[in-house]
């Protein structure tokens, strides 16, 4: 309990990187509620441990003390709050977390654990100091925690909490505030071929104001990002806790169709092929007119571009599955072709090629009556 308060040793929330090794509940008559994890943090975060308003000792233990008085369990002599405690904190010993929050140090607690005397701590030769100066440096009061519960090569379980203070008496910075707390969590690594990300909410206990999930996907991977909007502990709100399974699923492969046509051009008409190579086409012919039949090629299409395009915006590489082809009557000669591409995603579309005297131009989205053609199964 923190009758001495506590000092801010930074303008804004830190978040705190490292290994839970204990929980606690301040319980009791006595006790103020507060639930506690010790973190042991990992580099570059270990720099919490030090309390930099003084002479900068670091916490006994190699500890970091996180504290919050939950809005979930009101404050009353008879409530056993130890239970829900219990029942949220212990699976996370030895899980690896993120915890946000206050960075401060504990006016009441020094770094060695000692407690202050009217906010001040004997030191050697008998000299006070200002407990602030040499208090234990907390997170106070967490404001979100993240933490990985269990990975495999294609599912993570993690489990996020959101808190809005609800101490009453003695109040730490931001207490009863409403909560705005940001989420990006990573999927599993994806396999090679066609994916789909997906995520399941195991368990889920909402007092917040507003939760929103979206999965948002790259080249390079998928994350879910969460946004969690609090609530206030005094209006009642101010507590979110959800365990989330996030899993790759992996699509059955997709055939790849090659197009073969004979033309007009030359004498006998040449043979003119278009085969899906990856995440590209590639056009090949065979001269007709030359006894030895000697092909061609590659000649590579221009891919569809894939990356950023504004913020907030990603386009997918894709891969080919299939190409049709036509020698066009319209302008003789030229080439057209249609395709097929699929995500990694799994998402299915056709785009449109065309080949006339200067070269492949190309691709375009294939639009029927002002939509784009999606969801194809074959060409």
């Amino acid at each position: 309990m923190g009758v001495f308060g506590w000092r801010l040793l930074a303008p804004a929330p830190q978040t705190l990187v490292g290994t839970v090794k204990k929980h606690e509940w301040n319980g009791g008559v006595l006790g103020d509620g507060d639930w506690s994890l010790f973190v042991a943090p990992d580099d570059p975060t270990d720099v919490l441990l030090s309390n930099r308003s003084g002479d900068g000792r670091t916490n006994l233990g190699g500890q970091i003390e996180c504290e919050v008085e939950p809005s979930i369990d009101p404050t009353s002599d008879h409530d056993p709050r130890s239970s829900s405690e219990e029942q949220y904190f212990a699976g996370l010993v030895n899980k690896h977390v993120k915890v946000w929050g206050p960075w401060v140090a504990d006016c009441s607690h020094s770094w060695d654990g000692n407690d202050c005397v009217a906010g001040n701590i004997p030191i050697i030769g008998g000299v006070f100091a200002d407990c602030c100066d040499v208090g234990k440096t907390e997170i106070h009061p967490i404001q979100s925690i993240e933490a990985v519960i269990s990975e495999s090569p294609r599912t993570r379980v993690v489990e996020i909490f959101v808190f809005s203070d609800a101490s009453d008496l003695i109040k730490p910075p931001n207490a009863d505030q409403d909560i705005s707390a940001d989420f990006s969590i990573p999927f599993p690594s994806f396999p090679t071929g066609p994916v789909k990300p997906q995520f399941e909410l195991v368990s889920e206990t909402n007092q917040a104001n507003a939760v929103t999930f979206n999965i948002v996907t790259s080249d390079t991977g998928a994350v879910l990002e969460v946004h969690v909007q609090s609530g206030t502990a005094s209006s009642g709100k101010g507590f979110y806790h959800a365990a989330i399974a996030l899993s790759i699923e992996v699509l059955p492969p997709t055939r790849h169709d090659s197009a073969l046509i004979q033309g007009n051009y030359g004498q006998a008409g040449n043979y003119e092929m278009m085969v899906p190579m990856g995440d590209h086409l590639a056009h090949f012919w065979r001269n007709n007119d030359d006894p030895a039949f000697p092909w061609h090629g590659p000649t590579v299409l221009p891919p569809p571009a894939s990356g950023p395009i504004g913020k907030g915006t990603m386009v997918l590489p894709v891969q080919f599955t299939g190409a049709s082809l036509i020698e066009t009557t319209v302008v003789p000669g030229n080439l057209d072709v249609v395709a097929s591409v699929v995500t990694q995603l799994g998402d299915s579309h056709l785009v449109f090629y065309g080949r006339d005297s200067t070269g492949w131009h190309g691709p375009a989205d294939l639009v029927a009556d002002g939509a784009e053609v999606t969801g194809v199964t074959g060409l």
